[in-house]
């Protein structure tokens, strides 16, 4: 195996695992603020349905009761914050071991990398597509920095793999935060629409 593609193997997964570390924290980040956001609207509710009595509210605020508890068991499972400690480990492992690099790499100096850099993955789960896809185009807009600054350093090393990435993986990486600013405003605003619905069905009901 050649020096410039294992280190390029090591480079592009350390940058992916990276990336699946934020991405798992501000999911994690996210998710304790939903719970407590949803936590302290039930409890609104609840007051309100005494306050209020109403057959709808009553229905909606059991559903939405079960559903937080189903939701923060589940997600507790998920072990965000122990993922994302996890994926820093092996990112900061594979920054050590592309440093062990020499400037002339023999076949037994790359096998014995590329144990290392086998014993590394296996030691952490596999980051999703979409990490890669963003490491991908990150790595490509520094290499293409560094030809522009005529730097030899990492000048035209990955050029091979990101030639790989289809149109369709591009957009997914730049629209990766949008897909979760959707869905994050759905959930904030599910509470307003649900507290709109009831009258609404009041009256469509006393019609």
């Amino acid at each position: 195996m050649q020096k410039s593609d294992l280190k390029t193997r090591i480079t592009t997964t350390r940058k992916a695992h990276i990336n699946a570390e934020l991405r798992l924290l501000r999911t994690n980040n996210f998710v304790k603020f939903i719970n407590i956001y949803y936590a302290v609207w039930l409890a609104t509710l609840s007051i309100y349905s005494v306050l209020n009595p109403s057959v709808y509210l009553s229905v909606i605020l059991a559903i939405y009761s079960v559903a937080l508890t189903i939701a923060i068991i589940f997600l507790s499972t998920k072990n965000y914050g122990e993922r994302a400690l996890a994926f820093k480990t092996s990112y900061l492992a594979l920054g050590r071991l592309a440093n062990k690099f020499p400037d002339t790499l023999t076949d037994s100096q790359s096998r014995k990398l590329n144990e290392d850099y086998v014993k590394l993955l296996s030691e952490c789960e596999n980051h999703l597509p979409i990490d890669y896809y963003s490491a991908m185009i990150e790595i490509e807009r520094r290499d293409k920095l560094d030809k522009k600054n005529k730097s030899k350093e990492n000048s035209g090393e990955l050029e091979f793999t990101t030639a790989r990435l289809t149109s369709a993986q591009r957009f997914a990486a730049h629209f990766r935060c949008a897909y979760m600013h959707l869905g994050a405003a759905f959930l904030l605003i599910l509470p307003i629409f649900t507290r709109c619905l009831v009258p609404m069905l009041t009256w469509i009901t006393s019609v």
